[in-house]
């Protein structure tokens, strides 16, 4: 439920919510964008003539009708757990924040959280009682410096550190050799 608020929270804000069409927090996040006729794009860790898993292979579809079904592998690819993981890299390369609802100590929420770090994504995350079931990886993720992330009202700020980071980098001219990123930390110079 928290999943769906917070992702109809970004529509309000006029964000596109990025997931993997993955049971639970997936689901529901793609769901509440749908709900309010928000964009929502999902990236699969199969080909697009996959869709997995098969339950929400109809939610897919209506997400191709007013957003994107992306995947860089061949239409009928299958998943596999290589394929699962690696489809974390483009939620991270698609997101500008990336939004931990519950993460148990491993599994694909840890797998984006650790490279949207590693990229210099923020990575906002969940605050729940300590100790509550599959919620290690949120307590993991706010010691390694997560952004805490108590609920949708928190949504409008973080909606405001973006475009404010998309107005720093659109207004700066790069230099030569160099490629701009949303995050200043992150720029890059060729040598």
């Amino acid at each position: 439920e928290l999943a769906r608020l917070l992702a109809r929270a970004c529509v309000a804000e006029r964000l596109t919510v990025v997931s993997g069409l993955a049971l639970g927090c997936d689901t529901w996040a793609h769901r509440g964008a749908l709900e309010v006729e928000g964009r929502t794009v999902a990236v699969l860790g199969s080909g697009i003539r996959l869709l997995t898993p098969k339950e929400n292979a109809e939610l897919g579809r209506r997400i191709a009708e007013t957003g994107a079904v992306v995947s860089e592998l061949p239409p009928w690819v299958g998943p596999s757990s290589s394929r699962l993981l690696a489809r974390n890299r483009l939620q991270v390369a698609l997101s500008q924040v990336v939004i931990v609802v519950q993460a148990g100590p491993s599994g694909g929420a840890m797998s984006t959280a650790e490279r949207a770090f590693r990229t210099g994504r923020p990575v906002c995350v969940v605050t729940w009682p300590v100790g509550l079931e599959k919620t290690e990886g949120n307590e993991k993720l706010l010691q390694a410096g997560g952004r805490p992330l108590t609920g949708p009202e928190e949504i409008p700020e973080l909606a405001r550190m973006v475009r404010e980071n998309l107005e720093r980098v659109l207004r700066e001219e790069p230099g030569e050799g160099s490629q701009k990123t949303l995050f200043a930390d992150q720029d890059q110079t060729e040598e």
